[in-house]
C-alpha cells in the first residue's frame, strides 16, 4: 500500500474520473456529464509502467453553495497537498477558465503533468495557455526537456495518449524527478531480498573491522555484498537468476 502518490486534479466534468478508469483498465470511478458527480477523494493502488502508485480522483475545484461537495473540495485540496505528482486535467475541448486559473494557485511547487483532455474533440488549448497560466513558466511535451512542466493531450474516452503519460510517469521515476515522500520504491521482491541480503554482509563487515579482525575477513563480506547488489543492475550473473527467470516466465523456443 506504499507507492508513488498521484493526484488527479481539475475542474469539474473535465474527465478526471474517465482518466482514472483508463490508468486503471477498469470503471473504478462514476463518470457522467454532469458537473460535481465526483464529491469524495477516490483512492486505488495500482502500477503504472510497473510503478507502484496511490492514484488518487478529486472532487473538481469550484466554488460551490452545495455543503457536501464542498467537503469533498477541501478534501481534493488536501490530497493535492501530499501529492508527490499531480495530473492536472483540462478540458481540450474549451478554453481555459478562471476555474482552472484558481487550481493553478493551489500548485505550489509540485510536480505537475498538464493533460490536455478530449483530443477526439476540436482542442482550443496550447501549450501557450498553459505558460499564461503557469505566469510564463515553460512547458515541454511529455518526455522532453527535464526541469519543465511536461503536457500532452489526450482523450481518457477513446483511450489515446493515455500509454504516453504512463510512459511520462515511469520516466519521471526513473529520471529521479518525481519520487514518494520519505519513501524508497522497491517493486521487485527478487530485488528486496538482494538489499536484505547485501545490508547483512555489510553490517558483518562493519563488526569485524570495529572489532580488529583481519581485513580478509571483512573483505569476503563485502565482496558478497558487492556480488548481490550486481545482480540487481545486472553486473553480475549466477544461476539462480537463470532459474528464476524461468520459474516466473514462459519462454518460447
Amino acid at each position: 500500500r506504499d507507492g508513488l502518490k498521484l493526484c488527479i486534479v481539475g475542474k469539474p466534468n473535465v474527465g478526471k474520473s474517465s482518466l482514472m478508469n483508463s490508468l486503471l483498465n477498469s470503471d473504478r470511478a462514476i463518470v457522467t456529464d454532469i458537473p460535481g458527480t465526483t464529491r469524495d477523494t477516490i483512492e486505488e493502488f495500482a502500477s503504472i509502467s510497473g510503478i507502484p502508485v496511490r492514484l488518487i480522483d478529486t472532487a473538481g475545484i469550484r466554488e460551490t453553495e452545495d455543503k457536501i461537495e464542498r467537503i469533498g473540495i477541501e478534501k481534493s485540496r488536501e490530497s493535492l497537498s501530499s501529492a508527490d505528482v499531480v495530473i492536472f486535467v483540462l478540458d481540450g475541448s474549451a478554453e481555459i477558465s478562471e476555474e482552472d486559473r484558481e487550481i493553478m494557485n493551489h500548485l505550489g511547487g509540485k510536480k505537475v503533468i498538464f493533460v490536455i483532455n478530449k483530443s477526439d474533440l476540436d482542442t482550443k488549448i496550447t501549450p501557450e495557455n498553459i505558460e499564461e497560466i503557469m505566469n510564463g513558466k515553460e512547458v515541454s511535451p511529455v518526455g522532453g526537456e527535464e526541469g519543465k512542466f511536461s503536457y500532452l493531450s489526450l482523450s481518457a474516452l477513446t483511450g489515446e495518449g493515455v500509454g504516453e503519460l504512463s510512459e511520462e510517469i515511469r520516466r519521471m521515476v526513473y529520471n529521479g524527478e518525481a519520487s514518494a515522500e520519505n519513501e524508497i520504491l522497491i517493486t521487485n521482491v527478487r530485488h528486496k531480498d538482494l538489499l536484505e541480503r547485501s545490508l547483512r554482509s555489510l553490517s558483518d563487515a562493519t563488526e569485524m573491522l570495529s572489532a580488529g579482525e583481519a581485513l580478509d575477513f571483512a573483505e569476503t563480506d563485502i565482496r558478497t555484498a558487492w556480488s548481490l547488489l550486481g545482480e540487481i543492475i545486472g553486473e553480475t550473473v549466477n544461476q539462480d537468476i537463470l532459474a528464476e527467470v524461468f520459474s516466473r516466465f514462459c519462454l518460447g523456443k
